[in-house]
């Protein structure tokens, strides 16, 4: 199920700066019980997930290590996720095989109807409830991470991107910090995941459904919330990381702080204002226009 996802992560993690057999064994185990959990869209949001880390940390390692020869690199990762994919299919074969021949008899044979494919889309104006959870109506997936997690991933951007600052930090010391390159992965991965869960809203929706493999086969785009979910609580981890390290200088302690208070008020006091003037219509129209 989805709850693999953070092991897969911290596997591929340990894939680069650790044991890489050990790694790749454990990464074909995780794979293979996420086919045996039955559900395919978790074992796509995983997938897609690792890819995405797979590919960015490699580069990222590569830029940082420019002396190194490229090719041969390519060469071992690419046999690395080939035995990656052959443990989990043998570790699943035993579920996966039947399940394709009867899927092929089913409804999502040869791919579902565009359709069927865009039921349970996120509608734009449901990302509020990021925030505010009774001012949306998702049909599944909830959203709801709280204000303060919000205000904790928007501090991540200064990790992230320690440039936009007035100050102007010292390059090699920040690129060899870690924590820059996951918090520049989870933005990537909140976003895309938000991108993928609006569904039909999306106008390049169909084109991602006859490129991308696997998601022909599905629906309940709204699902890919859960990655977003994910994507925040971790950036909130790293928000709240810049915001003790801040505290601990007198040139961005107080800014960041006033930042953080001031727009939690604001939210707060909007957030009771808006229950307290009919949220309920409100919801009932946003409901009426998903129709």
């Amino acid at each position: 199920s989805c709850s693999l996802l953070p092991m897969v992560l911290l596997q591929a993690e340990n894939y680069f700066t650790g044991h890489r057999s050990r790694a790749t064994l454990t990464l074909g185990i995780l794979f293979g019980l996420q086919v045996l959990s039955g559900h395919p869209l978790p074992v796509v949001m995983t997938f897609y997930a690792f890819m995405l880390f797979f590919v960015l940390r490699a580069r990222h390692l590569y830029l940082r290590d420019s002396g190194s020869s490229l090719a041969p690199q390519v060469g071992r990762h690419l046999l690395r996720l080939a035995a990656i994919g052959t443990i989990a299919i043998g570790m699943s074969a035993i579920q996966l095989l039947p399940m394709l021949e009867l899927s092929a008899l089913s409804v999502r044979g040869g791919g579902l109807s565009y359709g069927h494919a865009s039921v349970g889309s996120l509608m734009p104006l449901n990302l509020i409830s990021v925030a505010f959870p009774h001012w949306a109506q998702l049909q599944e997936t909830p959203l709801y991470v709280g204000v303060f997690t919000v205000l904790l991933a928007f501090l991540s951007f200064r990790m992230a991107f320690p440039g936009s600052g007035k100050s102007t930090p010292d390059t090699s010391q920040t690129e060899a910090d870690p924590r820059l390159f996951y918090c520049r992965y989870f933005l990537l991965l909140a976003a895309v995941a938000t991108f993928l869960a609006l569904g039909k809203f999306n106008v390049v929706d169909p084109v991602l459904r006859t490129v991308l493999p696997g998601l022909r086969y599905l629906r309940m785009s709204e699902r890919f919330l859960v990655v977003t979910t994910l994507s925040l609580a971790v950036l909130a981890g790293y928000g709240l990381d810049h915001l003790r390290e801040a505290l601990r200088s007198r040139g961005d302690s107080l800014r960041s702080l006033r930042t953080v208070v001031l727009v939690a008020t604001s939210l707060s006091l909007i957030g009771i204002g808006l229950a307290s003037f009919g949220s309920t219509v409100w919801r009932s129209d946003i409901v009426a226009m998903g129709k």
